[in-house]
């Protein structure tokens, strides 16, 4: 638990539909809906994964996962508010989140999601150390690239163009995490239109990393993590109930990392 004291969830709002024009396209923000009021409804435990799918795709004994990756478009606050309080608060490596959301909703979704979970929840600032157990949420409507080498890896804000109609984009953070941490990442690609993540995660498989994509059942659109299936790059093909268990097993193959 965070500080050794239990956090209780904090009251949310309503939103309206919101759809952002970016550059070369409409990008339509269909997750965003209500999606304050969605973080507060609670669900009954899922059922634990199967053994046969708990353990499909086992990792490699060389595999040393220094960081997780999470991508989302449509349909990831939901998705990311039944996942994220699945992962227990002594997990050894940070985590990134690149939701697709306008600038002033990453704030309120880090918070409500902070409030539900056991890891830290912040969105991301510019300068941040990448450290360990915590849940770095990238600002809507920037990049979030990680730089440095080592145990000196930091979190840059930057403004640089869109890229697949999206800042913040899965590939542009993907590719940083290449450079950053020598491809030492797992890559969760959830609900979403679009193809965003697919050359990301395409150059982390070259170097080494690890991909998993969600399971068509429980997406709200089939499609980031389809375009990942298509390609022959997913480890895994996981439904939602079951990823926080898999992310698990994967970041427990290797050796802790210290930031």
């Amino acid at each position: 638990m965070k500080g050794g004291r239990k956090v209780a969830p904090r009251g949310g709002g309503r939103l309206r539909s919101l759809s952002v024009i970016g550059e070369g396209g409409r990008i339509e923000f269909l997750s965003v809906v209500n999606y304050m009021s969605d973080l507060e409804r609670r669900r009954s435990p899922s059922s634990p994964a199967s053994e046969s799918e708990a353990n499909a795709a086992a990792s490699p004994p060389s595999w040393n996962c220094v960081a997780v990756l999470i991508g989302a478009s449509t349909g990831g606050p939901e998705a990311l508010r039944l996942l994220l309080p699945k992962l227990p608060g002594d997990l050894p490596v940070p985590v990134v989140v690149v939701q697709h959301m306008p600038q002033q909703f990453t704030r309120p979704l880090a918070e409500r999601l902070d409030g539900l979970s056991a890891l830290e929840i912040v969105e991301a600032r510019h300068g941040m150390p990448l450290n360990a157990g915590r849940v770095f949420v990238a600002p809507g409507g920037r990049h979030l690239k990680l730089t440095g080498h080592n145990d000196r890896i930091a979190i840059h804000i930057t403004d640089d163009p869109p890229e697949n109609n999206c800042r913040p984009a899965v590939d542009y953070t993907l590719r940083s995490a290449c450079d950053s941490l020598d491809a030492k990442v797992l890559a969760v690609i959830l609900t979403g239109m679009g193809r965003d993540g697919l050359q990301g995660s395409g150059a982390l498989k070259q170097q080494g990393g690890r991909v998993v994509a969600q399971h068509a059942d429980g997406c709200t659109v089939f499609g980031m993590p389809k375009a990942i299936i298509e390609a022959g790059l997913a480890d895994r093909i996981v439904k939602l109930p079951h990823l926080a268990s898999v992310i698990c097993k994967e970041v427990n193959q290797g050796i802790p990392y210290n930031f």
